[in-house]
């Protein structure tokens, strides 16, 4: 798996950052862990909306859900928000078995780069 992150709008008044992930994410793998470790970290340095762009992840499994869930309920109880952008239908289709399309928000790409404010909330199993 491979992280990089990318601050959207002025990193001195902003605080959203986009975070790409890619590859292959299960509990064979560092992934989870790191990914966890990473948004957790991104809510110590103030960013209050972390995006995950989940595009290119190849394969998740039951320890990664997991680990997405921590880390939305960590940045919850820090006042901070986890949505997750680009889902792939595989994830998406995991997500949805699971329930937990009910708790995170998925967005598209062109909503997820407009600024948060301008635009409307949307449950997150509305198309």
């Amino acid at each position: 798996m491979e992280l990089s992150e990318r601050p959207l709008g002025d990193r001195g008044h902003g605080d959203t950052v986009l975070v790409d992930v890619s590859g292959a994410i299960g509990r064979d793998t560092s992934a989870p862990t790191e990914l966890l470790g990473r948004v957790r970290d991104l809510v110590t340095r103030g960013y209050k909306n972390i995006l995950l762009n989940l595009a290119q992840v190849t394969y998740m499994d039951s320890v990664m859900l997991g680990a997405l869930v921590q880390g939305y309920v960590s940045s919850v109880k820090q006042g901070a928000s986890l949505k997750l952008v680009e889902t792939p239908a595989r994830v998406r289709e995991l997500l949805t078995v699971t329930k937990l399309n009910t708790v995170f928000e998925m967005l598209e790409a062109e909503a997820a780069l407009q600024p948060l404010g301008d635009r409307p909330s949307q449950p997150a199993d509305t198309p």
